[in-house]
């Protein structure tokens, strides 16, 4: 697991161009993500949500799946230890290519990159998962990023 790193500025997946191109999908990843329905439940019919992001001419879409999940009170006080505000949820964003093994770790970077105020891009870790791209974040209550160690994901399971 690494923080994210930085995209080369000519990408035509760049977080720049899509923030041009893709502004409406942008849009409503965000309304999902605020959405109540993004928020994880112990139900064991629910199903995060998902939204297919369009691809470019030398790729295929993107599949992301969204999850929001209030952190524990452990995570809360590792944070606190850590300096950060007080974080209320972690934001986890899984992409995945349609028809293909493996998906393209840069365009999901860019989403993400693209999503998120450029300040915040300290803020997302990346999480090493077989085939898709996994990014994550914690947040406060409004659902702005906060920063956190990289180490803190090593438990994900047990901390969020």
């Amino acid at each position: 697991m690494k923080k994210i790193s930085y995209l080369h500025p000519g990408n035509a997946s760049s977080p720049h161009a899509l923030r041009r191109f893709h502004s409406e999908e942008l849009y409503h990843l965000d309304a999902i993500i605020r959405h109540p329905r993004s928020l994880a439940r112990t139900n064991p019919t629910w199903r995060p949500p998902r939204m297919h992001l369009p691809g470019h001419i030398q790729s295929t879409n993107l599949n992301v799946t969204i999850t929001r999940r209030r952190i524990s009170q452990t995570a809360r006080d590792i944070l606190r230890q850590y300096g950060a505000a007080e974080a209320s949820y972690i934001i986890t964003l899984r992409f995945t290519q349609p028809h293909s093994k493996q998906t393209s770790l840069n365009r999901a970077e860019a989403w993400v990159r693209a999503l998120l105020p450029d300040s915040a891009a300290p803020c997302v870790h990346q999480l090493a998962a077989a085939g898709s791209a996994t990014f994550c974040w914690f947040t406060d209550s409004k659902l702005i990023p906060i920063p956190s160690p990289s180490w803190i994901f090593e438990g994900y399971r047990t901390v969020a």
